[in-house]
């Protein structure tokens, strides 16, 4: 994938096609009703699945930055496109260094295992830390829940992310 190019600080990152692409393709997943809109809810869930990480405090002022100044509470494609793009360029928000993740699961997983239960994710994330929300929670368990043993196998779900997060460059 093509990277982005600078373009001067006070204007817009210009990114390659394939990127913004891929920025509007994940908008377009929450715009129900193909307003070129969506819920300012939905914000937080769309940014993530473009493998950003910003905290709770970072979204909400990603979002005061996108949300329309007319309509509360809805952010058009036109405002979130160029922000995002930014983000991107700017290399914020994004996950850590695959060691890092890698062995904060491991620090997580006491037993040496090589996997957590949903038990014990839920327990961490819910409870530990910057809680995730029950979306959130979701999200994650569709994406790294191995269905037939019942257990998260954190080493290839912390490559799944890394591969996520080389798509964002």
């Amino acid at each position: 994938m093509e990277g982005i190019e600078s373009v001067g600080k006070d204007k817009p990152e210009i990114a390659s096609a394939e990127l913004k692409q891929r920025v509007v393709q994940a908008f377009q997943i929450f715009d129900h009703d193909q307003t070129n809109s969506v819920d300012v809810r939905e914000i937080g869930t769309i940014i993530r699945s473009l493998g950003l990480c910003p905290d709770e405090t970072e979204l909400q002022s990603v979002v005061q930055e996108m949300e329309d100044t007319t309509q509360e509470g809805v952010v058009s494609l036109d405002r979130f496109t160029p922000v995002v793009l930014k983000i991107i360029a700017d290399q914020r928000y994004r996950s850590a260094p695959i060691d890092d993740l890698l062995t904060a699961f491991q620090v997580l997983d006491v037993d040496g295992k090589g996997h957590l239960s949903e038990d014990e994710l839920r327990r961490y994330f819910q409870y530990k830390g910057e809680v995730f929300q029950p979306d959130e929670m979701e999200e994650l368990f569709n994406a790294a829940f191995d269905n037939q043993s019942k257990v998260v196998n954190y080493e290839s779900f912390v490559h799944l992310l890394a591969i996520e997060d080389d798509n964002l460059s």
